[in-house]
């Protein structure tokens, strides 16, 4: 009974200490990606307005918007970085 109690004890442990590096793992994901302030801001800079949508992808944001002569654009932007990735007329 004494040696099932430790490896009881050593599991728990175990899935408590993967549990939390998950938990940080996320975190750090979360605190990473750029926040939509910061999407808003790099769209003006670049001359894009009436945004329509933006939706947060695993390693990218996806936006519909117009562009400076008025066209109804798709803007792919990096995630973490911010980056221009890719502009197609719609």
């Amino acid at each position: 009974m004494k040696m099932r109690n430790k490896w009881g004890s050593a599991i728990a442990v175990l899935a408590f200490l993967l549990s939390a590096f998950s938990l940080n793992a996320e975190e750090v994901e979360r605190q990473a990606q750029i926040q939509i302030q910061e999407v808003m801001s790099i769209l003006e800079m670049n001359g894009f307005h009436q945004v329509r949508k933006i939706e947060f992808e695993h390693d990218a944001i996806e936006i519909e918007a117009k562009n400076s002569q008025g066209q109804k654009v798709d803007i792919e932007l990096d995630l973490v970085t911010g980056a221009i990735l890719e502009v197609e007329l719609d």
